[in-house]
């Protein structure tokens, strides 16, 4: 087991002194990192089973809700991200907004370059996106990252979405996107 920082805690029980480790809330452990994790998305509308092995980290910001970082692969320098959050504004104009966000090398047109289908899972609308190119992220001070490629899923529940994003350098990405879709066919509205 791997564990990044110990507290010892101790307990006064009926003049028996118990010692036992606890984990801090950042620490994982082996067994936590290869085990599948069940997220509650969308104050518990979606319930979705991310992949072992993709690590838990706290949200960059507070729309949010879940966020998850996946190991880079061998040659690439950038690790990919998962974020999933409750929105809305309807699945066109966000899919339009992010092919604003990434350019084609040959300067062609990144909506013709992209793939987006429907489907449905667990009685759930979902439109699935597939978009590469070179990445420029909002609000970002980073600039741009050339080669990368979004896997999204955006799932209609209730009356919003729950929006599932996997980016990052294209090799990194294209090695995770079956963990993906098995993420996706997970999915199943919660209460």
């Amino acid at each position: 087991m791997r564990i990044s920082s110990r507290i010892l805690a101790t307990f006064v029980l009926s003049g028996l002194v118990l010692s036992t480790p606890l984990l801090l809330a950042e620490d994982k452990t082996d067994e936590q990192e290869a085990n599948a994790t069940e997220v509650n998305v969308g104050d518990g509308a979606l319930k979705v089973t991310v992949p072992a092995g993709w690590s838990k980290i706290k949200p960059t910001n507070n729309i949010i809700e879940a966020e998850f970082k996946i190991a880079a692969v061998e040659g690439d320098d950038d690790s990919g991200r998962l974020t999933m959050m409750a929105a809305s504004g309807g699945a066109k104009a966000n899919i339009d907004r992010w092919y604003g966000q990434f350019k084609q090398a040959d300067g062609s047109s990144t909506k013709d370059a992209a793939k987006v289908s429907e489907m449905d899972v667990n009685d759930l609308k979902v439109h699935v996106v597939d978009i590469k190119g070179d990445y420029t992220p909002p609000f970002s001070a980073k600039g741009k990252s050339e080669n990368y490629r979004m896997l999204a899923a955006i799932i209609e529940v209730g009356k919003g979405e729950i929006y599932l994003k996997l980016i990052g350098p294209a090799k990194t990405i294209g090695e995770n996107e079956k963990k993906f879709k098995e993420m996706v066919e997970s999915v199943k509205a919660g209460k």
